[in-house]
């Protein structure tokens, strides 16, 4: 049977973007949700429930393809194909989040300005005036408003997708029999995780990147959401823990589905041997 691990560097970048094309079409009302609640503004109406779809898309479909790309790099070109072990694996998956941040990044806030800043009439900007809007104010820089926590929160996220995730499989296993169950819940918990440990790091993104045309650093940011909240600063920080939690449980789990499954209907030329 074809798997992920049978497909070429170039066969890899493309299951990350038609597998992320599939997750972040049936995930993307998760996400607005996450970004509502996280900037203070409750919850979204329905029809803004896909603000965003596009240029999320752009997102995270670069941030996945780029991220299965530099993982099969690392696993073939670097280790020489060569079975990894769970340090190296844990390795490449950090390696894979930290390359794909600078791309992923740009989007997200894009995104961010998109969905949380509306023109008049209340409706949402579209990419090219949220491209705009943030040029105008802060120049080509401001794309790039929240590189150092989506950094972290991407070496988090890929770190369990690509190196926790086995041994936690093989610890569902000795208590769920069918396999491809086991793996998906796998995922789910992973999921679940990543978003209790980086939920912190994902909201000072998200208010980083929601502002315009004011320079403020992440700690400057993370000091704000405290003092606002009156709370203590893990309360504090946690804000938004629920839809976070919930959006990525349902992700990564969703994404691994599709990219297990995508590599069977590649054509041929984007195969190597089998191991």
């Amino acid at each position: 049977m074809t798997t992920s691990r049978d497909l070429t560097l170039t066969g890899s970048l493309i299951n990350g973007a038609a597998s992320s094309f599939c997750t972040i079409t049936l995930c993307q009302s998760l996400y607005t949700i996450k970004n509502f609640r996280q900037a203070g503004k409750g919850f979204p109406s329905p029809n803004m429930l896909y603000t965003g779809y596009i240029a999320n898309l752009c997102s995270d479909g670069t941030n996945q393809s780029v991220a299965l790309f530099s993982n099969k790099y690392f696993a073939t070109v670097i280790m020489g194909s060569k079975p990894l072990t769970p340090v190296e694996r844990l390795i490449g998956g950090i390696g894979s989040g930290i390359t794909a941040a600078p791309f992923l990044c740009i989007c997200d806030r894009i995104v961010a300005v998109q969905q949380l800043h509306l023109k008049e009439g209340g409706k949402p900007l579209t990419i090219t005036q949220a491209v705009r809007t943030i040029l105008d104010a802060e120049g080509p820089k401001g794309l790039w408003r929240g590189l150092t926590p989506t950094t972290v929160r991407g070496a988090i996220n890929f770190s369990c997708f690509f190196g926790l995730q086995k041994p936690i499989q093989e610890e569902v296993e000795k208590r769920v029999e069918n396999k491809k169950l086991a793996r998906y819940m796998s995922f789910s918990i992973l999921g679940c995780s990543a978003g209790v440990v980086n939920t912190p790091v994902d909201l000072i993104k998200t208010n980083m990147q929601k502002t315009i045309g004011v320079s403020i650093s992440s700690f400057e940011v993370a000091n704000q959401i405290i003092k606002e909240s009156g709370r203590r600063p893990i309360a504090a920080l946690s804000k938004g823990w629920q839809p976070r939690i919930f959006l990525m449980g349902t992700l990564m789990p969703t994404m691994a589905f599709f990219s297990d499954n995508i590599p069977k209907m590649l054509p041929g030329p984007l195969y190597t041997n089998k191991r």
